[in-house]
C-alpha cells in the first residue's frame, strides 16, 4: 500500500460491522439477547417510534422494512435517512436545515416503506443498524462499545497493535465503518473463527455454539429478495446463499465474508480453515459493481483446500 507503513492500520469501512455481530453471536448464546424480542426492549432511546414494530433479530440482520437501505440514490440525496445519519457519524449538519443531528435523533425519525413490506421480508443493507446494535451492546454490557469488543475479543488475540474505533461526537462508537486494524491482526481476529484459533488467541472465543447462531440466522428467501445477491455474483463469481449478523455473505459450504466501501472484505472460510483480508482505495460504485478480489479469495481457499 503505497505510502503506508507495516504498522499503519488500515480503514477496515464496513467490514468492522462483524466486530459489533462477533459480540452479538457471545451475548445470544450466554443468554442476554432474545432475538425475537422488540429492539426497544434492549434501546429504550427508539422507544415511541417505528422501531417498536421491529424485532432485534430483524435489525441484526439487515431486513428491518424501514426506508434506509443505502443505495446510490439514497446517497446521492443530500436529505434521504441515509445521508442524515452518516453526517451524525461526523458531526456535519444535516443538509437542509444546518442543524447537527445526533444519529439518535435521526434513527427515532426513520419511516417504514410504504409498499407494505414487513421487518425479516427482504435484506436491506442499513449502517444505522450496526450502530442502533452497537448501542444495544452498550445497554446490556454496560460498558463503552470499544471495552466489551477489547474485553471479550481483542485481549484474547495475539494482536501487534490495538484495534481503533472513530466515535461519533456523542461518543458513540462506530464499527459501523471507523474501524482501523493492521492487515495481519485483523487477519488474526478472523482466524478465531476457524479450527486455527489457537494460533492467534490465547483462548478459544468463537464457539460452536456461536458458530451454530451465525448460520441459524441465514434465509434464503430474504437474501434473493435484496441486492446483496447479485452484488455476491459480481465478486465472487459465485452467488452466496444469505447474510447473517452483520456478515454479507454466507455460503452452503460455510464460508462467510464481510465487504466494506472503497473496497474491503475479510473472507473466512472456517471449514477450509482459511482466511483472507484485503484493503483498497477502490472509489464508490453501485452494489452491482465488480470488483473481482473476492473472487480470489474464494478460489484460493479451494485450491489450498484442493478443490
Amino acid at each position: 500500500y503505497p505510502g503506508m507503513r507495516p504498522t499503519d492500520r488500515h480503514l477496515t469501512a464496513s467490514t468492522g460491522k462483524i466486530t459489533v455481530g462477533a459480540v452479538l453471536m457471545q451475548l445470544i448464546a450466554e443468554g442476554k439477547i432474545d432475538l425475537k424480542k422488540p429492539i426497544t426492549e434492549y434501546v429504550t432511546e427508539l422507544k415511541g417510534t417505528v422501531w417498536d414494530d421491529v424485532s432485534t433479530y430483524a435489525v441484526a440482520n439487515m431486513t428491518t422494512g424501514l426506508d434506509n437501505e443505502e443505495t446510490v440514490t439514497a446517497l446521492l440525496q443530500p436529505d434521504s435517512p441515509v445521508t442524515r445519519f452518516l453526517a451524525t457519524t461526523l458531526g456535519s449538519p444535516r443538509a437542509t436545515t444546518g442543524v447537527v443531528e445526533g444519529w439518535i435523533d435521526v434513527a427515532r425519525d426513520q419511516k417504514k416503506l410504504g409498499n407494505g413490506e414487513k421487518p425479516g421480508d427482504v435484506m436491506r443493507y442499513a449502517s444505522l443498524n450496526t450502530t442502533v446494535l452497537t448501542r444495544l451492546i452498550e445497554n446490556i454490557e454496560n460498558k463503552p462499545f470499544v471495552e466489551v469488543f477489547e474485553e471479550r475479543f481483542w485481549s484474547k488475540l495475539y494482536a501487534r497493535q490495538s484495534m481503533m474505533f472513530g466515535l461519533t461526537p456523542d461518543g458513540t462508537a462506530l464499527p459501523v465503518g471507523l474501524a482501523m486494524a493492521t492487515p495481519e491482526d485483523y487477519a488474526k481476529f478472523g482466524v478465531m473463527f476457524t479450527p486455527s484459533w489457537s494460533a492467534v488467541a490465547s483462548e478459544r472465543i468463537v464457539t460452536d455454539e456461536m458458530m451454530k447462531i451465525l448460520y441459524d440466522n441465514v434465509d434464503k428467501e430474504r437474501y434473493a429478495k435484496g441486492a446483496k445477491l447479485k452484488t455476491s455474483e459480481a465478486q465472487f463469481n459465485e452467488a452466496a446463499q444469505g447474510n447473517t449478523l452483520q456478515f454479507d455473505y454466507v455460503w452452503d459450504d460455510g464460508a462467510i465474508a464481510k465487504s466494506g466501501n472503497m473496497g474491503q472484505m475479510i473472507y473466512i472460510d472456517p471449514k477450509r480453515d482459511f482466511v483472507s483480508v484485503y484493503f483498497s482505495t477502490l472509489p464508490f460504485v453501485d452494489g452491482y459493481g465488480e470488483f473481482k478480489a473476492g473472487a480470489y479469495q474464494r478460489a484460493a481457499a479451494k485450491m489450498l483446500a484442493g478443490k
